[in-house]
């Protein structure tokens, strides 16, 4: 077994849409966590699940080690192909991932990437020393419709401290009993309430007029309040999975490879 970090992890999930089939892992995810989510939602968690696994059924359905494949990050300087880590105690494994953003814009602009690229490699440790004078440096040179870069910091370790799974497994419990609890308290006490709970989405996606179209109008501020406990409640299920199923991100060589990964340079030698 091979492993990744975090972030490359992200990265192979957020390819995942809804179309993918997955292994009917129904009796997995706790019925409370059914009741408040909808089928999509769940479908997420059961993709995320089946991918932590790596079953092997979900794919070969899907065809992922032929179809699927991992490319370059066009969108940040520098961006390289993701690597696996043969050492568990390789340093790049336990880095943070620090990055940058392109401004999406670039190309509508017809300005050009290399060229730009080598002008924020010099010019990129303004962005947090001096960010107003990297905006005078870039609109003297790439005029003022041109976006700003946007520098980004993730926990990145794909290295877990094993010793403190049980503890970290344990308070994760505590705050999605926590979260949910909260949510159980928002959801009205009527007929409507587990609709109104799995489909709290709606409330962002409509203006409140059109909310009214889905007979929910006077749980309009319910459905918001739901849905913000819910964006709490996602990520800290998404960690309890991860550390359930496969807390140190291992997967084998020939899976990687095969969606695109490439060897760390760092564990070979």
């Amino acid at each position: 077994m091979v492993y990744i970090t975090k972030a490359n992890f992200k990265h192979i999930l957020y390819k995942f849409k809804y179309k993918y089939k997955y292994n009917n892992l129904d009796n997995i995810l706790n019925e409370n966590i059914k009741k408040i989510y909808n089928e999509n939602e769940q479908k997420r968690f059961l993709i995320l699940i089946n991918l932590l696994k790596e079953c092997k059924d979900f794919l070969q359905s899907n065809k992922i080690e032929t179809d699927f494949k991992m490319t370059t990050n066009k969108n940040i300087l520098n961006g390289t192909l993701p690597a696996f880590h043969e050492d568990y105690f390789c340093e790049f494994l336990s880095n943070d991932l620090d990055a940058i953003y392109l401004p999406e814009n670039l190309e509508e602009l017809n300005i050009n990437k290399i060229e730009y690229e080598k002008w924020l490699a010099q010019n990129s440790k303004l962005l947090s020393k001096n960010f107003d004078l990297f905006v005078k440096k870039q609109i003297a040179r790439f005029g003022e419709d041109l976006k700003f870069p946007n520098e980004i910091h993730e926990e990145n370790s794909g290295v877990a401290d094993t010793e403190n799974i049980k503890v970290s497994k344990k308070n994760l419990k505590k705050e999605v009993i926590r979260i949910f609890d909260e949510i159980c308290e928002k959801i009205p006490k009527n007929s409507k309430g587990i609709e109104i709970a799995q489909n709290s989405y709606i409330a962002y996606i409509y203006e409140k007029e059109d909310v009214y179209k889905y007979h929910i109008k006077e749980n309009y501020e319910c459905l918001k309040e739901i849905h913000n406990l819910k964006k709490k409640l996602t990520p800290v299920l998404e960690k309890l999975y991860h550390l359930e199923y496969n807390p140190n991100l291992s997967f084998s060589k020939e899976f990687l490879e095969n969606i695109g990964f490439k060897p760390c340079r760092n564990c070979i030698f």
